[in-house]
């Protein structure tokens, strides 16, 4: 994104009144970084489920834990933990289940 496009994807995220609003426009947008990508060529890393309920920072630990597991098993436990988490997020902030992702 460019500096302006960054400005304006705050801005709108800083006017969202609900959780919902929030949760579409970050998938929508996820969506169309992610054509862009695509259509630049670029590989980007495949999203989190919910991932638009977590900080930058638990994305990232996320990511760490899954590169460190020892093997597919432990990796799948941990993504299995992760979207238990997600789902209960969703139901605390009565986002729907269907905005998480696959």
């Amino acid at each position: 994104m460019t500096r302006e496009e960054r400005r304006e994807y705050r801005n709108r995220i800083q006017a969202m009144q609900t959780m919902e609003q929030w949760v579409r426009f970050r998938a929508e947008h996820q969506q169309r970084m992610l054509d862009r990508a695509r259509h630049e060529g670029v590989t980007l890393s495949p999203p989190f489920y919910g991932q638009q309920l977590m900080t930058d920072q638990e994305r990232e630990r996320l990511r760490e834990r899954i590169e460190n597991a020892a093997n597919e098993q432990e990796r799948r436990r941990i993504r299995n933990d992760h979207r238990e988490q997600m789902q209960a997020r969703a139901r605390e902030h009565q986002v729907p289940s269907s905005e998480l992702g696959e």
